[in-house]
């Protein structure tokens, strides 16, 4: 036998009967690679809205400032402001307006509802309740719900004798 024809029966041997390990399926769907992903934005706002709460401004002009939409598959970059007004089906240019009024609408968040402003349903109760709260913190003491809530009872009680006040979570928090 000769060197050649050993090396040929070699390699015949190698390549034909030697099975090679498969690779081991996994159960389930097979993956789709992320380069393959369509690049989904989440669903936007399903109704147009007319009226915009000061609460709801500051939710769009937050989504505005930190949401990331991928680029590519490791790459993330800023959402613009009609991406923005698309998403909540808003006017482009309430968007513009709103970043302009940002401070202002940070200042109003908890004492406006539908955006109007100076209207107290109960201002004899109100007011000494706000300068009771303030002198309590002054002092250092922890006010909590129920002294609000007993505080505005008897307040109700000498300013507005017959009418019967319910201590509501929206009158609470400003809504």
């Amino acid at each position: 036998m000769t060197a050649s024809s050993s090396s040929d029966i070699a390699e015949s041997v190698n390549s034909e009967t030697i099975p090679r390990p498969q690779k081991r399926k996994h159960p389930g769907r097979s993956r789709i690679k992320i380069v393959k992903k369509p690049l989904l934005f989440p669903p936007p706002v399903s109704t147009r809205k007319r009226q915009y709460t000061t609460r709801y401004k500051l939710r769009v002009l937050s989504y505005l400032q930190h949401a990331l939409v991928p680029l590519g598959p490791t790459v993330m970059r800023e959402v613009t402001a009609a991406e923005t007004a698309r998403r909540f089906k808003i006017p482009a240019c309430n968007i513009a307006r709103w970043k302009k009024q940002e401070k202002g609408l940070l200042g109003l968040l908890g004492t406006q509802h539908r955006n109007r402003t100076g209207k107290q349903k109960w201002p004899a109760v109100e007011q000494p309740l706000y300068l009771g709260f303030l002198k309590r913190r002054e002092v250092g003491k922890v006010v909590r719900r129920g002294w609000f809530r007993a505080t505005a009872k008897s307040l109700m009680l000498v300013h507005y004798p017959g009418v019967h006040f319910r201590f509501s979570n929206g009158w609470f928090s400003g809504n």
